[in-house]
């Protein structure tokens, strides 16, 4: 298990992880290996977690990945197609991440949004289907 995140008027990027949800051990404290975020939405796929998108103190919503093997070092992919979002929905299905709506960047300004992208290794992703009417946009699912 790993957690990363959160928000109490503060944002921070550690990582704890427990065998069985119990006892808890930190693995990483606040430091600069993956920006400090809340919001965001994580997976593990392929033996690694990836921590996707979220809300960050100085910007608001961001569309960065990161993803680390062991939760202690952590590789950044900035600039990803997909825009900025927060409260997003990150899942894995036939062998690839899913990432479905959020609040993000909309033509009138920020918003809900309805886009679903999808990638077989984090880091090139395909616009499966853009913002139109198929489904309500919606965020925290």
């Amino acid at each position: 298990m790993g957690g990363a995140g959160g928000q109490s008027n503060n944002y921070y990027n550690d990582v704890w992880s427990s065998t069985y949800g119990i006892t808890w051990t930190k693995v990483k404290g606040n430091d600069d290996s993956f920006k400090a975020r809340a919001e965001m939405s994580g997976v593990v796929f392929d033996n690694n977690m990836f921590i996707m998108g979220g809300t960050h103190e100085s910007n608001g919503g961001v569309n960065d990945i990161s993803y680390s093997s062991n939760g202690k070092y952590w590789t950044d992919l900035d600039n990803n197609d997909w825009s900025s979002r927060w409260a997003h929905t990150g899942v894995i299905f036939k062998k690839k991440i899913w990432i479905i709506g959020g609040h993000g960047k909309k033509d009138s300004g920020w918003g809900f949004i309805n886009d679903v992208w999808s990638s077989t290794d984090g880091i090139t992703w395909t616009k499966v289907k853009g913002n139109d009417d198929s489904f309500k946009a919606r965020a925290e699912m």
